[in-house]
């Protein structure tokens, strides 16, 4: 498999420019100019690294800082995306966005380690934002534009880079900051964010940054039930207090990440596009799927619903491979002893009926989904008949009539004044014409906070 995806970068673009129509944007041609540039240097990277190039912090060029300089121009990354999108047809658009970014810029949150969705709802009831839920951070969060990972396009990965810089450089007031145990070191807001909030207390711009340290609650086998409480908060006004916050200390911090992280991105798969923080309800379609299933690295955790805890781990594919032997070794009334699973573990023959009726169930599921795709096509977007399948995408358990199922996807954590004429939303992408940089150890930058 290429690492780039032209198919994914099709849909993604089409994506984001169907979007764009939704703020309005696609009425500055300027800013729709910079756009397409940038997504011919996103396309232009992917075609490099299909030639065999490594990637390299270069090849962002500059179409990044044109069109970071557009979104900042129109205030952008401190007004909340939904109130954009309800007044955006108001004669008084220009002059209220301005004052909404000034009033939200007041009560900006930035977040590590806890999801996007907490941080989110904590600063809509302050009046306030997080990144991913600016017009830029909806615009551009939950798009790989068909590359394998973050660090795979150099200009997503300072795209998300220069967002998170301009967005905590224009916070104002006292800004807040939800983290999870505690600071962790090489992550945005410690890289990124941090430095330019310590700047703006030193300047006296923000009275401080204060730190809200959660922790997760509820059985350390049932993620399922787990939530976020306050542990303690600090005030911090410079590196020192900054410092003084600590790090995680729970040896199974990171492990405890994870499943909160696929938890959560479970739990959210069908918000509202507009809403970080909104329940799981409608908006389903076929894109989920993609994000679900075509991600070549994706594994599968099969758990058991009385305990939570994990019964199998593999990847769709190994997953479908296996169906077949189990199935055919049980359906035989074969007692072939300790075998081994997909990781080469002992897998004791108790589990294996259980295991083989786990994997028939999202066998099926599978099926279900790959003929969908199939019927529809890979480019449709159309939710109506999809959406069981995407309840069942989100349940992949062993089968218990009694008990309600519950799993989860285990994804790599991937790391938010120009004319109102209007412009077309699509155009041929350019052929590149620079030639490939030299090679060179890949770059491996990631936007996971």
């Amino acid at each position: 498999m290429p690492p780039f995806s032209q198919r994914a970068f099709d849909e993604d673009k089409a994506r984001l420019l169907s979007q764009a129509e939704e703020y309005g944007l696609h009425r500055d041609r300027e800013f729709m100019d910079d756009l397409h540039g940038f997504l011919d240097r996103v396309h232009t990277n992917g075609i490099w690294l299909n030639q065999g190039h490594a990637p390299r912090p270069d090849w962002a060029g500059d179409q990044v800082h044109r069109l970071v300089d557009r979104f900042e121009r129109k205030h952008a990354f401190h007004v909340p995306a939904r109130w954009w999108k309800e007044h955006k047809d108001d004669p008084t658009f220009r002059q209220d966005r301005r004052a909404k970014a000034e009033e939200a810029r007041r009560h900006g949150w930035v977040w590590m380690k806890t999801e996007p969705y907490h941080p989110a709802a904590a600063a809509e009831a302050q009046g306030g934002l997080i990144l991913e839920e600016s017009v830029p951070g909806k615009l551009f969060d939950g798009k790989g534009f068909g590359g394998e990972n973050w660090s795979s396009l150099p200009a997503l990965s300072t795209l998300w880079e220069r967002f998170a810089v301009h967005f905590a450089s224009g916070l104002e007031g006292e800004p807040e900051a939800m983290v999870l145990d505690g600071i962790v070191q090489n992550s945005v807001l410690t890289q990124l964010e941090w430095p330019h909030l310590r700047d703006r207390i030193e300047t006296g711009r923000i009275d401080r940054l204060r730190i809200n340290v959660m922790r997760l609650t509820g059985s350390p086998s049932d993620s399922r039930r787990w939530s976020l409480e306050l542990a303690d908060s600090y005030d911090v006004h410079s590196q020192g207090s900054f410092d003084r916050v600590g790090a995680p200390t729970d040896p199974d911090f990171w492990a405890n990440q994870q499943r909160w992280h696929h938890r959560q991105r479970a739990n959210h798969a069908g918000d509202s596009p507009d809403r970080a923080s909104a329940g799981s309800s409608g908006g389903y379609s076929l894109h989920d799927f993609h994000e679900i299933f075509d991600d070549p690295n994706l594994l599968v955790t099969l758990s058991d619903p009385a305990t939570g805890d994990p019964v199998l781990t593999a990847s769709p594919e190994q997953i479908s491979h296996l169906v077949s032997a189990h199935l055919s070794r049980t359906q035989s009334h074969d007692s072939p002893g300790a075998g081994t699973g997909p990781s080469g573990a002992p897998e004791p023959p108790a589990a294996l009926r259980r295991e083989g009726s786990a994997m028939a169930t999202l066998d099926r599921k599978l099926e279900a989904i790959r003929a969908e795709r199939e019927r529809r096509g890979s480019h449709s977007t159309s939710s109506g008949s999809v959406v069981p399948l995407v309840r069942a995408a989100r349940s992949y358990t062993p089968y218990d009539p009694a008990a309600p199922q519950a799993g989860q996807s285990r994804t790599p954590s991937t790391a938010s004044a120009g004319s109102d004429d209007g412009v077309p939303l699509t155009r041929a992408a350019r052929v590149p014409s620079d030639p490939p940089p030299r090679q060179s150890p890949p770059d491996r930058r990631r936007r996971g906070r």
